[in-house]
């Protein structure tokens, strides 16, 4: 309506002067007070239209040019008083006051429901003190408490839906999904986690879950986004079944008989490079003491005799003899001291290797929810027995490391010694223990272990093609697996291995520019803070 009002005027401004050549702007500097420079477009188009008027043009037609410039003012105003009239029109805010008490309705909802979860999570924890008080034990006091952090997670979000209803969305945060968290910058990571004790102060149930919640309640804050979303993003099923080979060759893109060399299942440098020292010792003393048996034989007349010669060599041979046997003694603190060495000799890209494979242990932990034990800036020797891990030690489960002894099987080596052959079944050299464990793993607990612990592996496999240190870690995925609550047995224990590098190898790749920025954190010997906050900031993709 008030275009059509201002398009009228103008036309009929131009129809009445369009003869004229000049132009009137020296007449309107006196026009009067309506006709100000805060005019409306279709008034501005009748002063351009009338540009072509002759300044010696009559009087009467200049006074006929000011009234319909003035009277096309007055239609204007009166259309914006309408305009705005409708706006504030009965039916516009009755429309307005059912939606806020639509609203409103939605929030109290919201507000009750949080507050019934909040109750409900208090009946558990009361619940869970008194089956630990009377009972005697942590198991089901435990379920008890991961059941109250659902209810708490679950409260959490009802209250930040109902804190959401009529709020507008922020700047910063993603388009299209109103409840991710906004995009930090590294500096802003480092201020919202300055005040958490990242690693906690003791090995304690307190201590852990006093850092657990503080950082889950960022999370729910929204000030968190990397911290515990692995469950979110991928959800707890899996290839497990029979099919999960198949899976597993599809999704690594190997091919059939490689996977176990790809993926380190034998991977273990230090050991490969001390066994082929020690061979060659044992082959060296060997030759050197039938050569001194020769030269020192007073009955041979073919080869002069030199008794000094064959002590020499005598000795070189039980020498070499006796480096073996101390080896074999002293296996696990050999294989440490030469995983150190090869970091610095840094054959093969050994020490790139090491660190990818360090910083994925970190990630991964960081992305299931599991806490750090502790951290060191500068290395520390990967793998090694008492840090398996690397620098950043984690806890094997939100609740800390719980204490547990292993089932016991008949031998050292893993009931399923391959990802490609089948488990063997349930002989007398595959038996194990199938009673229940006390406190001990829940399903959940042995997934987050599988996928922090396989994860070294996984992430050399995508970086250089093939893992050489992945040996160590499904030995310690093996030893965790029998600490199970439920038993597991050979052919469960292949296919929760399978499994995690079938989920690893989306993860990994979905996570690469974070992989990537932790890399260079611990390249550079940077903070846990600093190294965390480099999670936190940078957003997840390849």
């Amino acid at each position: 309506m008030l275009r059509s009002v201002l398009f009228v005027a103008a036309v009929a401004g131009a129809n009445a002067f369009a003869p004229s050549t000049f132009g009137l702007r020296a007449h309107f500097a006196h026009a009067p007070a309506s006709c100000s420079p805060r005019r409306p477009a279709g008034v501005v188009s009748l002063r351009a239209e009338a540009d072509g008027i002759s300044e010696a043009a009559p009087k009467s037609e200049l006074e006929k040019l000011r009234e319909r410039a003035a009277k096309a003012m007055q239609e204007a105003e009166a259309a914006e008083k309408r305009a705005q009239s409708l706006k504030t029109s009965p039916s516009n805010a009755l429309a307005a006051v059912a939606k806020r008490f639509t609203e409103d309705k939605k929030k109290k909802e919201l507000i009750k429901e949080a507050e019934d979860r909040a109750e409900e999570a208090a009946r558990l924890v009361a619940s869970a003190n008194k089956a630990e008080k009377d009972r005697g034990t942590s198991t089901l006091s435990q379920q008890y408490q991961d059941r109250s952090r659902e209810v708490i997670q679950r409260a959490d979000e009802a209250q930040l839906k109902a804190d959401a209803i009529g709020r507008v969305p922020g700047e910063g945060e993603r388009a299209g999904d109103p409840n991710a968290p906004p995009l930090i910058a590294f500096q802003e990571a480092v201020d919202t986690l300055r005040g958490v004790q990242l690693v906690p102060e003791s090995g304690t149930r307190t201590a852990i879950q006093k850092t657990v919640g503080a950082l889950d309640d960022l999370k729910q804050l929204r000030r968190l986004g990397a911290w515990n979303s692995l469950d979110q993003t991928m959800g707890a099923a899996g290839f497990r079944g029979a099919s999960s080979l198949e899976q597993l060759l599809k999704a690594s893109a190997v091919a059939e008989g490689e996977a176990d060399r790809c993926l380190g299942v034998n991977g273990f440098k230090a050991l490969s490079t001390k066994n082929g020292f020690s061979a060659t010792l044992m082959l060296l003393g060997g030759i050197a003491l039938i050569a001194s048996s020769v030269f020192g034989d007073q009955e041979s007349g073919a080869i002069a005799k030199d008794p000094a010669l064959a002590s020499a060599l005598a000795a070189g041979g039980y020498g070499a003899l006796v480096i073996n046997v101390l080896l074999g003694l002293f296996s696990q603190q050999s294989n440490d001291w030469l995983a150190r060495k090869l970091y610095q000799v840094d054959i093969d890209r050994y020490a790139e290797r090491a660190l990818v494979s360090e910083a994925a242990h970190l990630l991964v932990a960081w992305l299931c929810g599991v806490p750090l034990q502790e951290y060191q800036r500068e290395h520390v020797g990967y793998p090694v027995r008492e840090r398996p891990t690397g620098r950043a030690q984690v806890y094997s489960s939100r609740r800390g490391d719980p204490e547990v002894a292993p089932r016991m099987r008949p031998f050292g080596l893993p009931p399923w010694a391959s990802l490609e052959k089948e488990a063997l079944g349930d002989t007398i050299l595959d038996g194990y223990d199938s009673s229940s464990v006390r406190n001990g793993y829940t399903q959940k607990e042995v997934d987050h272990l599988s996928l922090i612990l396989l994860a070294g592996p996984v992430a050399e496999y995508l970086y250089f093609g093939e893992a050489s240190n992945g040996a160590p870690c499904y030995q310690q995925l093996d030893t965790c697996m029998l600490m199970a609550q439920d038993a597991m047995s050979g052919e469960r224990m292949q296919g929760q291995a399978r499994w995690a590098l079938i989920k690893l190898l989306d993860v990994v790749k979905q996570n690469k520019g974070r992989l990537n920025a932790v890399v260079e954190a611990m390249r550079r010997e940077a903070t846990v803070l600093e190294v965390i906050a480099a999670i936190e900031s940078t957003p997840a993709g390849p």
